[in-house]
């Protein structure tokens, strides 16, 4: 099978996918990305060889290039949660790229969009504060009434005692 042939099937396969990736060499220089990573990371087909910090993201990941050199330093995968300007919210998981004979030659990076999720547990949120204040409001109202019932009983006891 030729190279080109290859390159090809790889290309097809990666965008069937439907997930954001992209692969920087050892010199954060874009080898390849999915179609899908240009809505995360303004990307073009002639930035491939352009070094990754030169390109403008809407994640709001300020250590991004810092976790990237990470990965590459220990060879040891990093993931997390990070936002986009415009709401939208990804596990971004950064891992070493290893060649056919287990060298490591740059890394990848996936991008899974769990901005649904996040809305999901938000609502959650919402609901168990929500709840929790119910609960909150109704004993502080027992309380409130509790004590207006041992002030009438001791009133009550002492004018007894009086008596």
């Amino acid at each position: 099978m030729s190279y080109q042939k290859a390159s090809d099937d790889m290309n097809n396969l990666l965008n069937s996918t439907d997930i954001a990736t992209l692969f920087l060499d050892n010199d954060l220089c874009v080898r390849r990305f999915t179609n899908q990573t240009t809505n995360i990371i303004k990307l073009i087909p002639g930035d491939a060889g352009r070094p990754f910090t030169d390109l403008v993201t809407s994640l709001d990941y300020p250590n991004f290039v810092e976790n990237i050199n990470k990965v590459l330093d220990t060879l040891i995968f990093h993931e997390e949660q990070v936002s986009c300007k415009d709401g939208r919210w990804f596990i971004v998981r950064i891992m070493p790229y290893k060649t056919r004979d287990n060298r490591i030659d740059g890394v990848v990076i996936i991008f899974t969009d769990i901005t649904e999720r996040k809305g999901l547990e938000e609502r959650a949120l919402d609901k168990a504060l929500s709840d929790l204040q119910v609960q909150f409001n109704i004993q502080a109202e027992e309380l409130r009434l509790a004590q207006e019932e041992l002030k009438k009983r001791n009133k009550m006891d002492l004018i007894r005692k009086r008596i």
